[in-house]
């Protein structure tokens, strides 16, 4: 506080009357408490709750009650005195006792010690029920009481019943909440917006015209498009979001971040969503796939949400993003906060963040191979797997790695603060195959095949030498450098030739290693062998190579030397033996190369990250299935139940359907954590159909619930960047939907589905930016920006107005052949000045089909009478401008123009 601000403080402390000790009346001031309530509260909790409430009680006080205050602590009275109270003492000192302390945060400024003194001027009131915080009794932290929770749906259904409204447990436990604040709902909305929004919420591509007018029950209609490949690409995206999905990125060549063919983890998101794995199983999977099933690669797939977090130049960045978005994705905590010091808010210390980041400290990332190829830079499956078994993990004073403090005992375990789980870890013992994947046969054999295809390979290219030598007049120069080439050519399939013969010795070895068969004292030795004989060949080649560059051939020279004396000495043969090397462990530092690591890794696992997940997993757990059931509430209906998706912590208060929240998890986990009977349950409420209801903005309902948090009408939502960009392929007919594979290079060339195009910080589809495309830090929720530069796009981009001409096309295609009569406006009206040379040879009834499709393909809704009518007139007045152009071309050009027109319409991004 600076000395200025001191003075005037002191010189408006002076001036005011001294009035601690008011009348009743003036202590039960209403205009008070409410002051107390939205200004000294929130300011005391930012400032001083991490110190002096149920969290912790320095010195013995607690500010978060003013009966705690009074009460004060070991120095007496927070509030006596008023303005000369120990509180005003304190947040005004100029020396080491302010508060908070320098080192906790900032000073107060004048304007928030001035709502501090009137208050405590007024007489320090506060509301006479006031509850002071006790962390324990948070909403988010009870148990899910599933009897209980299920109960209230039945009790809330069977009064909806006698009611005569919906008995689905969602539209009760949501009419309950509206019936008792008299909140009338807004009216469904029509059948094929419902259509249009099932379709773009479950697999993320429009209807046709004919799936509009499909009459089955929409439950049928639901578990047809849940069982669509086309889901899974859909809510693959979605959880991709939350997972920070991101290719790997770097400098050039070198990975820096993620790392490579992590798209094998982006698959595995599709495919458990289409296969309804249990959401509790991915979770397994995705912490701990290498313990949990050590020889199962699929499962082991999951694994790549932890080698997302890799990061080279900082092992403690590395691990300060893995803690972070654990904590934030699947438990909806905000570990990160107590990183340098216990957490401001919630009741989480500064040492659990380190017991926390000891589960994963000894996990490392490594590449393994995959059946089918050899070349670990064309394919391979990220994962993690515990490699340094006993790494310390200490915890670093103020956050800084630089301070490590060896004298607090640090374990790994999950937060005190739920200490009646507290994990239970038994290490793994883990099978050859897992920790030595050379020995895998399938691996051996992938190996095998490439050495021979090098050696055919090698052969043909000394065949076509000799050929060309043979070419050469003898005495020529050509024909001595082809003799030249000839000579390097056979010392390749030398090289060849060595190669697989050292690849049999060493996978013999290997088996006598491992014991897979009976011991060979002379295996190792003679594997070692043939591995030297094999550098000896390159070195050779690469002597023959160097031509006349001296420095090359000098360096060649010497390495031969060493090798034929390592060959000459028998006794130490076997010490240069190494293991078949198939996998790749990411570096752990830029000064390390991958011959810094050995073949085989640890044949035991910590356990430790199999016990998190399995309690992150547990029905027991509070947070997971309430912050899960939360993420897939806010994309079905365009807001959460819980508004801050990642924070379920103390500052969070609990949401106004608390207990709808409860009974969705309780259902959810129930139903064996799958998420596809999550979704049912959610679309085939009346609640989901609701219309927005913009037509009665001024409505009692709005004006008391304008933030729609008791749901009575549904939320007008913009689709997703991906959304956009894949239906104005779709609708064109040029969208790619296979499922799977490597990532897309970006460009207006490709045809594949959004989630598949390359997703770094390095590579971003510039399209899919101007939509609030996924960050990659950090997606709980995107945003959604009303910008120019997504009109522009739509308007002016390549991919917008190539796609308008194969929709129309698509269009027209599709009115030679459907069967389907569409609703259409009343009446549709010609102009009376309609050129003859364009309508009078294409019917007008065409013209008016076209009409009917373009709006029902594009906007999913019938054309009213005067959009009809103006786009017939369109099409006329353009066709009038086309002199010397065929009636035909000029109306398929019109029809062109009226499609990008239409992609333009608020209503193709809107989903209503």
């Amino acid at each position: 506080m600076s000395h200025r601000l001191l003075c005037g403080f002191l010189i408006w402390v002076a001036a005011a009357p001294n009035s601690f000790g008011q009348t009743a009346a003036a202590q039960s001031d209403p205009d008070w408490v409410a002051h107390y309530q939205a200004q000294v509260q929130p300011l005391l909790k930012t400032k001083c709750f991490a110190c002096h409430s149920g969290l912790k009680q320095q010195a013995g006080l607690r500010l978060d009650s003013r009966a705690y205050m009074q009460t004060g602590g070991d120095s007496g009275s927070a509030i006596e005195g008023a303005e000369a109270s120990l509180l005003m003492q304190r947040v005004t000192a100029q020396d080491d006792t302010r508060m908070p302390p320098p080192t906790e945060g900032s000073a107060l400024t004048s304007d928030e010690i001035a709502k501090l003194a009137g208050w405590l001027r007024a007489g320090a009131v506060a509301p006479a029920d006031e509850v002071p915080l006790i962390p324990e009794q948070h909403w988010a932290f009870q148990p899910i009481d599933t009897d209980s929770a299920l109960a209230k749906a039945a009790d809330a259904g069977a009064v909806a019943q006698q009611a005569g409204q919906s008995t689905h447990p969602i539209d009760a436990l949501v009419s309950k909440q509206r019936l008792a604040r008299t909140l009338p709902a807004a009216r469904p909305v029509e059948r094929h917006r419902l259509l249009r929004r099932l379709y773009l919420d479950l697999i993320g591509l429009l209807p046709t015209p004919e799936q509009v007018a499909d009459a089955r029950p929409v439950e049928e209609i639901v578990d047809e498009l849940l069982a669509t490949p086309l889901y899974g690409q859909r809510w693959g995206r979605h959880w991709m979001d939350i997972w920070r999905y991101t290719d790997w990125y770097g400098l050039g060549d070198q990975l820096r971040n993620s790392q490579k063919h992590l798209w094998h983890w982006r698959d595995w998101i599709v495919d458990s969503l289409n296969a309804d794995k249990g959401y509790d199983r991915m979770i397994l999977e995705m912490l701990a796939g290498d313990e949990l099933a050590p020889e199962d690669q699929q499962a082991i797939a999951g694994t790549g949400f932890l080698a997302r977090n890799y990061y080279l130049f900082n092992r403690t960045t590395w691990l300060d993003d893995t803690i972070e978005h654990t904590g934030k994705a699947f438990l909806g905590l905000t570990l990160n906060c107590c990183k340098c010091h216990d957490h401001k808010y919630d009741p989480l210390t500064q040492q659990d963040y380190y017991n926390f980041r000891a589960i994963f400290e000894p996990h490392q990332v490594r590449l393994d191979p995959l059946p089918g190829t050899a070349d670990l830079e064309l394919d391979g499956l990220p994962r993690v797997f515990d490699d340094h078994l006993d790494a310390k993990t200490y915890l670093h004073r103020r956050g800084d790695p630089a301070q490590p403090d060896s004298e607090t005992s640090i374990q790994p375990q999950i937060p005190a603060h739920f200490g009646s789980a507290q994990l239970t870890i038994r290490s793994v013992d883990l099978p050859l195959a897992a920790y030595a994947p050379g020995t895998r046969q399938e691996v051996r054999h992938t190996h095998m095949l490439a050495a021979r295809a090098r050696r055919q390979q090698a052969e043909q290219q000394v065949a076509q030498a000799r050929a060309a030598l043979a070419e050469q007049a003898s005495d020529s120069p050509e024909a001595v450098q082809q003799a030249s080439a000839v000579t390097i050519a056979a010392a390749r399939l030398a090289v060849c030739d060595q190669a697989l013969i050292s690849l049999q010795a060493t996978i013999a070895a290997d088996d006598v290693r491992f014991g897979l068969i009976a011991s060979d004292s002379n295996a190792l030795r003679q594997a070692a062998r043939e591995q030297l004989r094999l550098q000896l060949a390159e070195a050779q080649l690469q002597l023959l190579e160097a031509g006349d560059k001296e420095d090359q051939k000098k360096a060649a020279s010497h390495k031969i030397e060493q090798l034929q004396q390592q060959l000459a000495d028998e006794q130490s043969l076997e010490q240069h033996f190494l293991s078949l090397k198939v996998s790749r462990k990411a570096l752990e530092t830029p000064e390390h190369t991958d011959r810094d690591y050995p073949a085989d890794y640890s044949p035991i696992s910590t356990g430790r990250r199999l016990a998190l997940a399995r309690w992150i997993a547990s029905p027991e757990n509070p947070l997971t299935a309430r912050v899960a059931v939360n993420h897939i509430w806010l994309r079905h209906f365009g807001q959460p139940l819980v508004e801050n998706v990642f924070d379920f912590g103390l500052r969070t208060q609990p949401p106004a359907q608390l207990e709808l929240l409860d009974y969705l998890s309780a259902q959810f986990m129930q139903s064996g954590w799958s998420v596809k009977s999550l979704h049912r349950l959610l679309v085939t409420s009346q609640l989901y159909a609701l219309g927005d209801e913009h037509y009665s903005r001024d409505s009692a309902a709005q004006t008391a619930d304008s933030s729609n948090i008791y749901w009575w009408r549904g939320n007008v939502r913009r689709m997703e960047a991906q959304v956009v960009r894949d239906n104005l392929l779709y609708l064109a007919g040029q969208l790619d939907t296979s499922l799977g594979g490597p990532p897309q290079p970006l460009g207006p060339d490709s045809r594949r589905r959004s989630l598949y195009l390359k997703h770094s910080l390095d590579d971003r589809d510039l399209f899919l930016s101007m939509f609030d495309d996924a960050d990659l830090l950090q997606c709980y929720r995107r945003s959604e920006s009303i910008v120019p530069q997504q009109a522009l796009a739509l308007a002016n981009s390549r991919l917008s107005m190539e796609m308008s001409v194969h929709i129309a096309k698509q269009i027209t295609d599709r009115l030679e052949t459907s069967e389907v009569r569409l609703a259409d406006s009343s009446e549709y009206e010609f102009g009376d000045n309609a050129p003859n040379h364009c309508l009078a040879t294409v019917a007008a009834d065409a013209s008016q089909q076209f009409v009917d499709r373009a709006f029902w393909t594009i906007l999913g809704r019938p054309a009213s009478s005067g959009e009809a009518q103006l786009a017939l007139q369109f099409i006329q007045a353009f066709c009038h401008q086309s002199d010397g152009e065929s009636s035909s071309d000029a109306v398929q050009r019109a029809q062109i123009r009226l499609v990008h027109s239409l992609l333009n319409h608020n209503d193709f991004i809107a989903i209503r």
